[in-house]
Protein backbone atom coordinates (compact mmCIF):
# COMPACT_ATOMS: atom_id res chain seq x y z
CA UNK A 1 0.00 0.00 0.00
CA UNK A 2 1.31 3.51 -1.08
CA UNK A 3 -0.06 6.86 -0.80
CA UNK A 4 1.00 9.20 -3.46
CA UNK A 5 2.66 12.25 -2.67
CA UNK A 6 0.34 14.26 -4.30
CA UNK A 7 -2.38 13.97 -1.31
CA UNK A 8 -2.61 16.70 0.98
CA UNK A 9 -4.83 17.93 3.79
CA UNK A 10 -5.19 21.82 3.58
CA UNK A 11 -6.37 23.55 6.92
CA UNK A 12 -8.02 26.91 6.57
CA UNK A 13 -7.20 28.45 9.58
CA UNK A 14 -9.24 31.88 8.78
CA UNK A 15 -12.21 30.09 7.65
CA UNK A 16 -13.85 27.80 10.24
CA UNK A 17 -10.82 25.49 10.34
CA UNK A 18 -12.33 23.67 7.19
CA UNK A 19 -10.02 20.53 6.00
CA UNK A 20 -10.19 19.93 2.16
CA UNK A 21 -8.42 16.78 1.34
CA UNK A 22 -7.06 15.91 -2.14
CA UNK A 23 -6.19 12.09 -2.48
CA UNK A 24 -5.13 9.99 -5.34
CA UNK A 25 -4.39 6.19 -4.95
CA UNK A 26 -4.83 3.13 -6.13
CA UNK A 27 -5.14 0.63 -3.44
CA UNK A 28 -5.42 2.00 -0.39
CA UNK A 29 -8.09 0.85 1.94
CA UNK A 30 -9.47 3.23 5.16
CA UNK A 31 -11.18 1.35 7.53
CA UNK A 32 -14.38 1.99 9.71
CA UNK A 33 -13.94 5.46 11.36
CA UNK A 34 -15.80 8.52 11.71
CA UNK A 35 -15.51 12.40 11.79
CA UNK A 36 -16.61 15.20 13.87
CA UNK A 37 -17.76 17.51 10.53
CA UNK A 38 -20.21 16.86 7.58
CA UNK A 39 -18.00 15.75 4.92
CA UNK A 40 -18.60 16.25 1.21
CA UNK A 41 -16.28 13.84 -0.98
CA UNK A 42 -16.60 14.66 -4.98
CA UNK A 43 -14.80 11.60 -7.39
CA UNK A 44 -12.88 13.36 -10.23
CA UNK A 45 -11.31 10.12 -11.93
CA UNK A 46 -11.50 6.51 -11.36
CA UNK A 47 -14.26 4.66 -9.10
CA UNK A 48 -14.67 4.65 -5.28
CA UNK A 49 -16.16 2.68 -2.83
CA UNK A 50 -17.72 2.86 0.71
CA UNK A 51 -19.26 1.47 3.15
CA UNK A 52 -22.00 3.47 5.55
CA UNK A 53 -25.59 3.24 7.11
CA UNK A 54 -25.37 -0.69 6.27
CA UNK A 55 -24.70 -0.61 2.60
CA UNK A 56 -21.94 -0.91 0.13
CA UNK A 57 -21.76 2.49 -2.28
CA UNK A 58 -19.97 2.43 -5.42
CA UNK A 59 -19.39 5.98 -6.63
CA UNK A 60 -18.26 6.89 -10.23
CA UNK A 61 -17.23 10.40 -11.31
CA UNK A 62 -19.70 12.69 -11.08
CA UNK A 63 -21.34 10.83 -7.53
CA UNK A 64 -20.95 12.44 -4.28
CA UNK A 65 -20.22 11.53 -0.82
CA UNK A 66 -21.87 13.28 2.01
CA UNK A 67 -21.44 12.01 5.22
CA UNK A 68 -22.62 13.56 8.65
CA UNK A 69 -20.94 14.29 11.59
CA UNK A 70 -19.75 11.01 13.47
CA UNK A 71 -21.58 8.74 11.10
CA UNK A 72 -19.09 5.39 10.64
CA UNK A 73 -17.58 5.18 7.28
CA UNK A 74 -15.09 2.90 5.22
CA UNK A 75 -13.45 3.67 2.03
CA UNK A 76 -11.62 2.37 -0.79
CA UNK A 77 -10.69 2.49 -4.56
CA UNK A 78 -12.41 -0.04 -6.52
CA UNK A 79 -10.02 -1.02 -9.49
CA UNK A 80 -7.32 1.41 -10.52
CA UNK A 81 -6.86 5.01 -9.46
CA UNK A 82 -8.87 6.97 -7.62
CA UNK A 83 -8.58 10.62 -7.05
CA UNK A 84 -10.84 12.62 -5.16
CA UNK A 85 -11.33 15.28 -3.14
CA UNK A 86 -13.00 15.63 0.98
CA UNK A 87 -13.98 18.74 2.46
CA UNK A 88 -14.75 18.57 6.03
CA UNK A 89 -16.76 21.33 8.04
CA UNK A 90 -18.10 21.28 11.00
CA UNK A 91 -21.54 22.28 12.09
CA UNK A 92 -20.80 26.01 13.69
CA UNK A 93 -19.29 26.91 10.03
CA UNK A 94 -22.05 25.26 7.72
CA UNK A 95 -24.57 27.57 9.78
CA UNK A 96 -22.23 30.65 9.93
CA UNK A 97 -21.60 30.12 6.44
CA UNK A 98 -25.30 29.77 5.47
CA UNK A 99 -26.82 32.36 7.65
CA UNK A 100 -29.13 29.28 9.30
CA UNK A 101 -29.40 28.23 12.94
CA UNK A 102 -29.17 24.67 12.51
CA UNK A 103 -28.81 22.13 9.44
CA UNK A 104 -30.68 18.78 9.64
CA UNK A 105 -27.98 16.61 7.72
CA UNK A 106 -28.19 14.17 4.66
CA UNK A 107 -30.08 11.94 3.98
CA UNK A 108 -28.82 10.61 0.84
CA UNK A 109 -25.05 9.67 1.31
CA UNK A 110 -24.11 8.74 -2.40
CA UNK A 111 -26.32 11.23 -4.96
CA UNK A 112 -25.58 12.02 -8.03
CA UNK A 113 -23.98 15.96 -8.90
CA UNK A 114 -26.47 16.30 -11.71
CA UNK A 115 -25.66 19.61 -12.46
CA UNK A 116 -21.63 19.44 -11.35
CA UNK A 117 -21.68 22.18 -9.90
CA UNK A 118 -20.30 20.58 -6.62
CA UNK A 119 -17.62 18.51 -8.43
CA UNK A 120 -16.26 21.28 -10.47
CA UNK A 121 -16.17 23.88 -7.44
CA UNK A 122 -14.11 21.30 -5.42
CA UNK A 123 -12.16 20.71 -8.71
CA UNK A 124 -11.16 24.11 -8.76
CA UNK A 125 -10.76 24.22 -5.02
CA UNK A 126 -7.91 21.77 -4.80
CA UNK A 127 -5.84 23.63 -7.81
CA UNK A 128 -6.51 27.02 -5.48
CA UNK A 129 -4.68 26.03 -3.27
CA UNK A 130 -1.79 24.34 -4.85
CA UNK A 131 1.24 27.10 -4.38
CA UNK A 132 -1.28 29.20 -3.38
CA UNK A 133 0.88 32.01 -1.95
CA UNK A 134 2.13 32.04 -5.33
CA UNK A 135 -1.29 33.30 -6.65
CA UNK A 136 -3.01 36.73 -6.63
CA UNK A 137 -5.97 37.00 -4.97
CA UNK A 138 -5.79 33.39 -3.80
CA UNK A 139 -7.63 33.61 -0.67
CA UNK A 140 -10.69 35.56 -2.15
CA UNK A 141 -10.69 32.85 -4.90
CA UNK A 142 -10.76 30.49 -2.11
CA UNK A 143 -13.10 31.83 0.21
CA UNK A 144 -15.90 32.01 -3.04
CA UNK A 145 -15.23 28.29 -4.30
CA UNK A 146 -16.51 27.25 -0.32
CA UNK A 147 -18.97 29.33 -0.25
CA UNK A 148 -20.15 28.17 -3.64
CA UNK A 149 -19.67 24.42 -2.45
CA UNK A 150 -21.69 24.38 0.46
CA UNK A 151 -24.25 26.52 -0.97
CA UNK A 152 -24.60 24.02 -3.46
CA UNK A 153 -24.88 21.09 -1.38
CA UNK A 154 -26.89 22.10 1.40
CA UNK A 155 -28.99 23.69 -0.49
CA UNK A 156 -29.67 20.63 -3.22
CA UNK A 157 -29.29 17.78 -0.55
CA UNK A 158 -29.62 19.65 3.21
CA UNK A 159 -32.31 21.23 2.96
CA UNK A 160 -31.06 24.46 3.26
CA UNK A 161 -33.34 27.69 1.52
CA UNK A 162 -30.57 28.93 -1.44
CA UNK A 163 -29.11 32.59 -0.43
CA UNK A 164 -30.91 35.02 -2.70
CA UNK A 165 -29.20 38.27 -4.19
CA UNK A 166 -29.91 41.33 -2.87
CA UNK A 167 -29.97 44.72 -4.17
CA UNK A 168 -26.97 46.44 -2.44
CA UNK A 169 -25.14 48.69 -4.87
CA UNK A 170 -23.17 50.69 -1.65
CA UNK A 171 -21.96 47.51 -0.86
CA UNK A 172 -21.01 46.56 -4.47
CA UNK A 173 -19.17 50.04 -4.87
CA UNK A 174 -17.80 49.29 -1.67
CA UNK A 175 -15.84 45.98 -2.50
CA UNK A 176 -15.51 47.56 -6.15
CA UNK A 177 -13.33 49.94 -4.46
CA UNK A 178 -11.32 48.30 -1.96
CA UNK A 179 -10.42 45.49 -4.74
CA UNK A 180 -8.74 48.30 -6.35
CA UNK A 181 -7.02 49.62 -3.58
CA UNK A 182 -5.67 46.42 -2.58
CA UNK A 183 -4.26 45.62 -5.79
CA UNK A 184 -2.68 49.45 -5.56
CA UNK A 185 -0.87 48.98 -2.18
CA UNK A 186 -0.24 44.90 -3.57
CA UNK A 187 -1.84 43.61 -0.80
CA UNK A 188 -4.42 41.33 -2.75
CA UNK A 189 -3.11 38.05 -1.28
CA UNK A 190 -4.93 38.76 1.76
CA UNK A 191 -8.24 40.04 0.35
CA UNK A 192 -11.00 38.39 1.99
CA UNK A 193 -14.46 38.87 1.05
CA UNK A 194 -15.15 37.34 4.59
CA UNK A 195 -13.96 40.84 6.51
CA UNK A 196 -15.01 42.83 3.55
CA UNK A 197 -18.52 41.77 4.36
CA UNK A 198 -18.37 41.44 8.25
CA UNK A 199 -17.27 45.82 8.03
CA UNK A 200 -20.33 45.84 5.71
CA UNK A 201 -22.33 43.96 8.53
CA UNK A 202 -23.75 41.34 5.58
CA UNK A 203 -23.38 37.76 5.40
CA UNK A 204 -20.55 36.70 2.99
CA UNK A 205 -22.11 34.38 0.49
CA UNK A 206 -25.08 37.01 0.39
CA UNK A 207 -22.34 40.02 -0.30
CA UNK A 208 -20.81 37.44 -3.03
CA UNK A 209 -24.79 36.75 -4.62
CA UNK A 210 -25.52 40.59 -4.50
CA UNK A 211 -22.43 41.29 -6.27
CA UNK A 212 -22.36 38.97 -8.86
CA UNK A 213 -26.09 39.39 -9.59
CA UNK A 214 -25.16 43.42 -9.87
CA UNK A 215 -22.05 43.01 -11.89
CA UNK A 216 -22.38 39.82 -13.77
CA UNK A 217 -18.97 38.26 -12.30
CA UNK A 218 -17.74 37.28 -8.94
CA UNK A 219 -16.09 39.18 -6.94
CA UNK A 220 -12.79 36.87 -7.18
CA UNK A 221 -13.61 37.28 -11.31
CA UNK A 222 -13.57 41.01 -11.32
CA UNK A 223 -10.78 40.85 -9.09
CA UNK A 224 -9.24 39.28 -12.08
CA UNK A 225 -10.17 41.63 -14.44
CA UNK A 226 -9.10 44.75 -12.72
CA UNK A 227 -5.52 43.36 -12.40
CA UNK A 228 -5.21 42.29 -15.68
CA UNK A 229 -6.21 45.72 -16.80
CA UNK A 230 -3.69 47.22 -14.71
CA UNK A 231 -1.30 44.27 -16.52
CA UNK A 232 -2.24 45.42 -19.90
CA UNK A 233 -1.74 49.21 -19.05
CA UNK A 234 1.84 48.97 -17.71
CA UNK A 235 2.71 46.74 -20.66
CA UNK A 236 1.44 49.38 -23.09
CA UNK A 237 3.75 52.04 -21.41
CA UNK A 238 6.93 50.34 -22.11
CA UNK A 239 7.19 47.32 -19.09
CA UNK A 240 8.22 44.07 -20.03
CA UNK A 241 5.49 41.70 -19.86
CA UNK A 242 7.41 39.12 -17.74
CA UNK A 243 8.27 41.55 -15.39
CA UNK A 244 5.14 43.02 -15.10
CA UNK A 245 3.47 39.34 -14.27
CA UNK A 246 6.31 39.37 -11.60
CA UNK A 247 5.49 42.44 -10.36
CA UNK A 248 1.51 41.85 -10.20
CA UNK A 249 2.27 38.55 -8.16
CA UNK A 250 1.75 36.18 -11.27
CA UNK A 251 5.14 34.15 -10.13
CA UNK A 252 3.43 31.20 -12.45
CA UNK A 253 3.65 32.80 -16.22
CA UNK A 254 1.59 30.24 -17.32
CA UNK A 255 -0.70 31.59 -15.02
CA UNK A 256 -0.72 35.23 -15.57
CA UNK A 257 -1.17 34.51 -19.83
CA UNK A 258 -3.78 32.03 -19.33
CA UNK A 259 -5.73 34.68 -17.30
CA UNK A 260 -4.89 37.50 -19.86
CA UNK A 261 -5.88 35.68 -22.80
CA UNK A 262 -9.38 35.23 -21.15
CA UNK A 263 -9.12 39.11 -20.68
CA UNK A 264 -7.95 40.06 -23.72
CA UNK A 265 -7.81 37.24 -26.13
CA UNK A 266 -4.10 37.46 -27.10
CA UNK A 267 -1.01 37.14 -24.55
CA UNK A 268 0.98 39.65 -22.90
CA UNK A 269 3.58 39.69 -25.31
CA UNK A 270 1.34 40.43 -28.42
CA UNK A 271 0.87 43.81 -27.31
CA UNK A 272 2.01 46.34 -29.58
CA UNK A 273 2.47 50.32 -29.04
CA UNK A 274 2.31 52.46 -32.19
Amino acid sequence: MRLENSNRFHRLSWLHDIDVYEASFDNHVFGRHAHATFSVGTILEGVGGYRCRGSDHVLPVGALTLINPEEVHTGRAVGGRLRYTMLYVGEAGITEMLGVRSVRGFRDVSPSDRSQVITQAASNLVLALRNCENRPGWRLQVEELIHRLVLATFSQFGGVASIRPGNEPNAVRYLCDHIAAQIADDQCGTLSVTEVAASLSLHPNYLIQSFSHAKGISPYAYYMSRKINVAKDLISRGHHPLQVGLDLGFYDQSHFIRHFKKVFGVTPGSIHVH
